[in-house]
């Protein structure tokens, strides 16, 4: 997305995974004053980690005024980092990345089938649209999915699963522990082929698993959907469940999800997994 900071257009990315909002370490000298007292806390920790800094990398910056065209987004600090590789990962020069901080200030509607994004200050939701569901919000937006056993084991005939919301993730990934039980358990699961690492380095290089009939809100089952692990010890969905909806809308003012029709075309098998760096 485009955010204006002193009337200059930069590009920015959207990562709900994120606790706060990131400036590329080379402009944030240009556009705002650093904060001289350490302030590091948990959250920032995940971040740090997965970009392979130490928390002496970390610097806080006095947030500068940054605007949706004409909407001003409010956030109390920024943090700087280095974000060269995100150029390197997907081929766009990235200024920053907006979190979980500026996510929960506007109305974000996405059109995939024709690739539009609108973002709504208003609290007005535009257009008709068929389902809402409800997630909460901890430092991630959380769902749940649901997944039938198909063993004889009536004792475990459903599994209940929390998946944290990460756009910054390309791919959706299970906790190993919960991806362990339901292979344990007979959830209808399948391994094989090897994955790569996303672009925030959260996806470990470890076997894909496709789990099967997976249910959303009042939907049919999604049919199969593939998953891997990640290092952070979370299940989540990445951009690859949001690609499955021709629109949709987060609602963030009432933590209420809007959305029309879903795709349950099955994932498919890959012919040959390449790591390619």
């Amino acid at each position: 997305y485009d955010v204006y900071i002193n009337q200059k257009k930069y590009r920015f990315m959207l990562d709900t995974g994120s606790s706060l909002t990131v400036l590329d370490n080379k402009i944030a000298d240009k556009v705002s004053k650093r904060i001289t007292e350490k302030e590091y806390y948990l959250p920032v920790t995940q971040l740090v980690s997965s970009n392979k800094n130490s928390t002496n990398d970390i610097l806080f910056y006095h947030s500068p005024t940054m605007f949706f065209g004409q909407e001003q987004i409010y956030t109390s600090k920024i943090i700087a980092l280095d974000l060269s590789h995100l150029k390197e990962t997907i081929g766009e020069q990235i200024d920053g990345i907006l979190g979980i901080d500026v996510f929960n200030q506007f109305i974000w509607e996405v059109d995939n089938s024709n690739g539009k994004l609108n973002i709504y200050k208003d609290k007005k939701i535009k257009g008709n649209y068929k389902n809402v569901i409800n997630y909460r919000e901890d430092d991630y937006p959380y769902f749940k999915l649901y997944k039938k056993n198909k063993s004889k084991d009536q004792n475990k005939e459903w599994i209940t699963l929390h998946f944290a919301l990460d756009t910054g993730a390309a791919t959706s990934s299970l906790d190993p522990i919960i991806k362990n039980y339901m292979i344990v358990n007979n959830y209808n699961n399948k391994n094989l082929g090897r994955n790569s690492v996303d672009f925030m380095n959260k996806i470990e290089s470890s076997n894909l698993v496709f789990i099967e009939d997976l249910e959303f809100g009042d939907e049919p089952p999604i049919k199969r959907m593939n998953f891997t692990y990640n290092k952070i010890n979370k299940n989540l969905l990445g951009l690859d469940f949001l690609k499955r909806f021709d629109r949709f809308i987060f609602y963030p003012f009432q933590q209420k999800f809007y959305y029309n029709e879903m795709s349950f075309n099955p994932d498919p098998e890959p012919l040959r997994m390449i790591g390619v760096r």
